[in-house]
């Protein structure tokens, strides 16, 4: 299931750009001008007037400063401060495209005011034209380079776009510049959590708060900041102070939820969250989480309500309804494919009968893949199409699998003189009936979520994972087994030739180590005292597929020390189960294949990193299992213990045996891929 959310693309559906027309009677036309009671104008000249306005503006007497610009702007003042402070006042009122126009304007009577380009980057960042806020920025850095908010705008932008660390050397240069500019120093601080860097981010952030304490952003960064280091109470604190300056701070507000429910503090976190609803009706993410924290309280039909909500919140969502109706069928079933990790999870069913079904690709997708893929199924000739080709061509699949919604295409979508953009799930425009092929049943925060209402049927391993899906789900949702093991079964591995590929010793007990992404992986915590056991054992370890482009320092570590085989590939790792006499697992889905094939395991303690994590919620499936077992919990002081009482005493047969029954239908153990297959062809699934 991560995998998917590391692999997430936004693709270009269409995109246009609209030019602004912007002569005076264009912006009286767009902007609300009251001239009534202007007899305090009559006796001051033009130049009066505007100096009046600029003084009043500076004082901080906004609404009678508004008074003198709507007078300049009616009588056609040609000066491009009126426009420029009047549009920022725009926008700081929430009215994006009139102080665009405004802003626009001012740049047309003066193309070198740097101050300008930077407040139009503002407005287009906030309306999500990132790539034209950019350029407006980088023009006004180009005519003024000392411009420190320039500097600063450009990092915020830089972040939206996923260029962090194009982002810190911007906000860098942003604080050399001006070294007591609060808001940069917040910025940083936003950049270096999400480069992992807390510590410095701590340091950054309280610098902001010290030149600037009311600054509401650097309160909610630092309780970001205390909250990923676990310091919930803190954290807690730090959120109520950003409220406190900002009461209408709707992010603090979910924020606060988020932490409150950390805390298991679910009606207090349910009141925050509604809170933050109550002030921004539109903000999906506080629907999604509120929907969460129902579904927690045992309230499914509430949940429910908001996690529709959320959706249909899209402003594309009726778009999308109206586009599938104009479009031409493929009469296959497709299986969407946006990386070899999961061409590997449907490969048993596409090979029972590959002319019956094709496969999509994203449009980044790998050529060296594509031959890779058509080389396992043995057939150069299986239809293998981008999503440009199904787009362009206006086709959808009668049925498209899937294992996620996190693909999503970016849609212009114009109506009149109203142009709507926002994304929409991939899978939405290339199939006609989506179905759920489940990935994982470990991270259940994201396999049980919200977006599983974009389908319309579900597959499942089992009685566990149905039952949690129709307390989301009104669909078809079926058993099918776990396919991707069906060859561990038959035709079965050879274990001499698979310990001489991984360099094993046979003479040794072999140890698998499958680790997990992001803060709940062992790596960094047990990298040294795992390695310290292969003199006794054989050593091999499966990093996440994701781990080398998304945290590069723990993976090269890995290749720092001694193990008997570092597996860094994108090949299925069933046969790693083969040989394992005991197998190590922080979280994730690797656990539940050990229990489905009856494998010896042993648990890393990772309480701290794993509490209330935002890919298991406050229950997660993988401390379900581990709570049977708490005998083979291993930490740092009795991994050595733990691992050989875990290797003279198996797990319980009637617990693993009770447990498999119940996240796998075993009824079809070894022939899990002919029933998904049954399934996917038959007419009438989904109904």
């Amino acid at each position: 299931m991560d995998e998917r959310i590391e692999n997430k693309r936004k693709e270009v559906f269409e995109v246009k750009q609209f030019p602004f027309t912007l002569p005076s009677e264009e912006i009286k036309k767009n902007i609300t001008i009251n001239t009534t009671n202007n007899s305090k104008f009559t006796k001051l000249s033009k130049q009066k007037i505007i100096n009046q306005a600029l003084k009043l503006h500076s004082e901080g007497n906004i609404s009678e400063a508004s008074k003198y610009y709507k007078f300049c702007i009616n009588k056609d003042f040609n000066n491009y401060k009126i426009y420029s402070n009047y549009g920022v006042i725009l926008k700081n009122l929430g009215k994006l495209k009139e102080a665009e126009i405004l802003i626009r304007k001012a740049i047309k009577i003066k193309p070198d005011f740097a101050k300008a380009h930077t407040n139009l980057g503002s407005i287009l960042k906030e309306q999500g034209k990132l790539k034209e806020a950019e350029i407006s920025i980088r023009e006004a850095i180009k005519i003024q380079p000392d411009l420190a908010d320039s500097h600063s705008t450009l990092g915020l932008i830089l972040i939206e776009s996923g260029k962090l660390k194009e982002a810190e050397e911007s906000i860098r240069k942003a604080i050399k510049i001006k070294p007591d500019l609060a808001e940069a120093h917040s910025n940083l601080g936003k950049i270096l959590i999400d480069l992992g860097n807390i510590k410095e981010a701590e340091a950054s952030v309280q610098k902001a708060i010290k030149h600037k304490p009311d600054l509401a952003e650097a309160h909610f960064n630092l309780g970001n900041i205390l909250k990923d280091s676990g310091k919930l109470l803190e954290a807690e604190k730090s959120t109520r102070k950003a409220i406190e300056i900002r009461p209408d701070f709707a992010k603090a507000q979910l924020n606060l939820g988020n932490i409150l429910n950390s805390l298991g503090q679910l009606k207090e976190a349910e009141i925050e969250i509604r809170k933050a609803i109550e002030i921004s009706k539109d903000y999906i993410d506080a629907h999604i989480i509120l929907g969460n924290i129902l579904s927690d309280l045992g309230k499914p039909e509430e949940a429910s309500i908001y996690e529709w909500q959320a959706i249909k919140l899209n402003p594309l969502f009726d778009f999308l309804e109206s586009y599938r109706d104009n479009l031409k069928l493929i009469n296959k079933i497709g299986f969407y494919v946006f990386s070899y990790t999961i061409f590997n999870h449907y490969r048993p069913i596409i090979e029972i009968n590959p002319e019956l079904f094709e496969i999509v690709v994203p449009d980044y997708f790998e050529e060296e893949n594509i031959v890779k893929i058509r080389k396992d199924l043995k057939r150069k000739d299986i239809k293998i199409r981008y999503h440009k080709e199904l787009i362009d061509n206006n086709l959808f699949y009668e049925k498209l699998v899937s294992n996620n919604v996190y693909h999503t295409n970016e849609i212009i979508n114009d109506k009149g003189d109203i142009s709507i953009k926002g994304q929409v799930p991939t899978i939405k425009l290339l199939g006609k009936k989506n179905i759920n092929f489940m990935y994982t049943a470990g991270k259940s925060q994201i396999t049980v979520s919200y977006w599983t209402k974009y389908y319309d049927g579900i597959l499942c391993f089992g009685p566990y994972h149905e039952q949690k899906f129709k307390l989301k789900n009104k669909i078809p949702i079926s058993q099918m087994g776990y396919p991707r093991f069906d060859k561990y079964f038959k035709p079965g591995f050879k274990r001499d030739e698979l310990l001489k590929k991984f360099k094993c010793n046979p003479k040794k007990k072999t140890i698998i180590w499958l680790t997990t992404w992001s803060e709940l992986s062992s790596v960094d915590k047990y990298l040294k005292a795992i390695s310290s056991l292969i003199n006794d054992y054989n050593i091999v370890v499966r990093p996440h597929p994701t781990m080398k482009k998304h945290d590069p320092e723990n993976y090269k570590k890995l290749f720092t020390i001694d193990f008997n085989y570092i597996d860094d590939n994108e090949d299925d790792n069933v046969q790693l189960y083969a040989i394992a006499d005991l197998m190590f697992f922080d979280y994730g889905g690797s656990m539940f294949g050990a229990l489905y094939l009856k494998k010896n395991f042993a648990f890393l303690e990772m309480n701290s990193k794993a509490k209330n994590h935002i890919y298991l919620g406050s229950e997660s499936s993988e401390d379900y299992l581990k709570s049977f077992f708490p005998d083979r919990v291993a930490n740092l002081e009795n991994l050595k213990f733990i691992c050989d009482y875990c290797l003279k005493n198996p797990p319980s047969n009637s617990i693993m045996n009770s447990l498999r029954e119940e996240f796998f239908n075993t009824n079809y153990l070894g022939n899990s891929a002919k029933r998904a297959y049954d399934i996917l062809i038959e007419d009438n699934w989904p109904r």
